[in-house]
């Protein structure tokens, strides 16, 4: 199993979010000077890291995987042409309400994540 510090990863991907602290608590139920020991801790709850992976449009237990299990790939091929082909398998878990915009954006991060 791969060795990953959830806390750290949490806040990487919160400072990357846009979030205000006071915005980011709330959304989890949590109060903002909690955030500072979810950030430290390295193991979290399960049930915790689902609500912050939903608030942040990550899948934190894709950390947890080997790079030849996780839903996303990109296979290139030349044509005829001079062109490259390229096949693109993206999953993205979207939970909740969210405007087209939100989805958008989620879109956006993932590819931009992995091209």
């Amino acid at each position: 199993m791969k060795n990953v510090h959830l806390g750290k990863l949490i806040e990487r991907k919160f400072n990357e979010s846009g979030l205000t602290k006071k915005a980011f608590a709330d959304k989890i139920g949590y109060s903002q000077r909690h955030l500072y020991t979810i950030f430290e801790k390295e193991s979290i709850d399960t049930a915790l890291l689902a609500k912050i992976g939903n608030t942040l449009h990550h899948d934190f237990f894709e950390s947890f995987l080997p790079a030849s299990k996780k839903n996303t790939s990109v296979e290139e091929s030349n044509s005829n042409y001079g062109a490259t082909n390229i096949r693109l398998k993206l999953e993205i878990l979207i939970e909740g309400k969210f405007n087209k915009k939100e989805i958008l954006s989620a879109v956006k991060e993932e590819l931009d994540r992995i091209i």
